[in-house]
């Protein structure tokens, strides 16, 4: 029986290291936001600040009296346009991270603290993508060692902190780099709808995300195109 347990270990080790990975982050950043509530950056207050607009904006509509489909086109309408009182204009692009979090903070008591808590999700997707890649390019070992520098690099680390749109866009670009390697030059069906869903998500997180995808992107249709 004990040696089932080693068996199933060494299988699934990999995994493991994930799994504790993800799990010391989480721990950390908890009790370090809990007690540290003031570590903002210059922009984070008018992240937060849109978060907590859509909040209370969500909560109006899915409360009234309002038919389904005016529900649903009041929503679209509020995640398309957000006015914040600290800016003298109006966003009118999508904000995909601000709006999960705003939907997901109807969990919480705390919404201040769950919106910076938030990039936890971000810190997943991060970690898991640079596995993937470090092991589809050179193997397992090299996708964990990876995933654990990447997570403990002090820019990372810290971002990490702090509620932005910068930290989610590093995720974002390492999660579509993955499919995009994966898609083995379009020809991988699977890959290549999840590479361009990721890359419709990476945009709406921040515009910016072309400038990182758009180089291995060309370099990936040339090859493909002289095949």
């Amino acid at each position: 029986m004990k040696f089932g347990y080693i068996k199933i270990a060494e299988r699934y080790k990999y995994c493991l290291l994930i799994f504790l990975l993800i799990a010391f982050h989480s721990i950390n950043n908890y009790f370090w936001i809990k007690q540290d509530s003031e570590s903002m950056g210059w922009d984070d207050p008018h992240h937060i600040n849109m978060v907590v607009s859509l909040h209370h904006e969500f909560k109006n509509i899915f409360f009234s009296n309002l038919s389904f489909s005016e529900k649903f086109k009041s929503f679209g309408q509020s995640f398309f346009s957000v006015h914040l009182a600290s800016l003298p204009f109006v966003i009118t692009f999508p904000r995909l991270v601000h709006s999960i979090t705003a939907l997901i903070s109807f969990m919480f008591k705390d919404i201040l603290f769950y919106i910076r808590f938030s990039n936890i999700i971000y810190f997943v997707i991060l970690i898991v993508s640079t596995y993937l890649l470090g092991k589809k390019i050179h193997s397992p070992k090299v996708g964990i060692i990876s995933a654990y520098l990447i997570s403990f690099y002090p820019s990372v680390f810290g971002l990490s902190r702090k509620f932005g749109l910068d930290f989610p866009l590093l995720a974002m670009v390492c999660l579509i780099m993955y499919f995009l390697l994966r898609c083995d030059e379009f020809h991988n069906r699977l890959f290549s709808v999840m590479f361009g869903i990721s890359l419709g998500l990476g945009m709406l997180v921040k515009g910016q995300c072309i400038f990182f995808i758009i180089g291995p992107l060309l370099y990936v249709i040339l090859k493909g195109l002289k095949k």
